[in-house]
């Protein structure tokens, strides 16, 4: 049986901390166009369905292909299918394209998500200030 290296540990350690540092960006923009906290609990619950339609919590085989498909391309599920690589601990995935390249997903899911809430904060923020 493999055993995970360190640095595969280190790099496990480290992707969904690069997704969680993008999903700040997208709640701090969130955040700042809300200007209250009213509407932010609706919003909050927008966030269970990213959950549930991931890999995370059980095997896209086993679901219909087009929800598989859909929990494949989830950001959370490429993170959590490269840290199993990882960590050598792979679970039988989908057969789908976002499946086959989880560990590219996992780098470009955050960097786009940074790329596009990122400038939106900054502005929002900058517009409050006036």
């Amino acid at each position: 049986m493999a055993t995970a290296t360190v640095s595969g540990a280190l790099a496990g350690l480290g992707f969904p901390l690069l997704l969680r540092v993008a999903m700040l960006w997208t709640g701090i923009f969130v955040g700042l166009k809300a200007r209250t906290p009213k509407p932010l609990g609706p919003i909050n619950m927008l966030v269970w369905p990213i959950l549930f339609f991931s890999s995370v919590l059980t095997d896209t085989a086993t679901m219909p292909w087009w929800l598989g498909t859909i929990a494949d391309a989830n950001p959370l599920s490429a993170t959590a299918t490269t840290v199993r690589e990882l960590l050598v601990t792979p679970i039988a995935g989908g057969q789908t394209w976002f499946a086959e390249h989880a560990s590219i997903l996992a780098i470009v899911w955050p960097g786009l998500l940074v790329a596009i809430f990122l400038p939106l904060a900054v502005s929002t923020y900058r517009q409050l200030r006036r």
